[in-house]
């Protein structure tokens, strides 16, 4: 199968939920790991922690741009509304799952990314 925009950003979506169950980085996600501690003045820690998140932004606008210049997704999306919701949808369902327990939390917000998705796909 075609590694199309949508496909792509699904594969993102998916990849966040092996965060519950068996975390690619020993401890989970770096960005929920370190966002709190950046607030107690700890500059360092707060651009590196930045640099990261720039990078996954810029990774899903990618794909979004790309998808719009293919024909996979609606034009003219707003490619920083989408990063920023999908980035804080994703981590803030891992938080809910992690304090839960269970990855009921990530896969609900997956099953809505995708049908957002769904609905941006042409």
């Amino acid at each position: 199968a075609e590694p199309t925009a949508p496909r792509k950003l699904k594969s993102i979506f998916r990849f966040f939920e092996t965060y519950i169950s068996q975390p690619p980085i020993k401890g989970g996600c770096p960005l929920l790991n370190v966002a709190p501690e950046v607030d107690d003045g700890q500059p360092v820690l707060r651009k590196q922690a930045v640099k990261v998140l720039d990078i996954l932004r810029e990774s899903i606008k990618h794909v979004l741009t790309k998808g719009m210049e293919h024909g996979q997704l609606k034009p003219n999306l707003d490619t920083d509304y989408y990063a920023s919701i999908f980035i804080a949808t994703l981590e803030g369902a891992i938080m809910m799952s992690k304090l839960h327990g269970h990855n009921r939390d990530i896969r609900t917000a997956i099953r809505h990314l995708e049908k957002m998705t769904d609905e941006l796909t042409l």
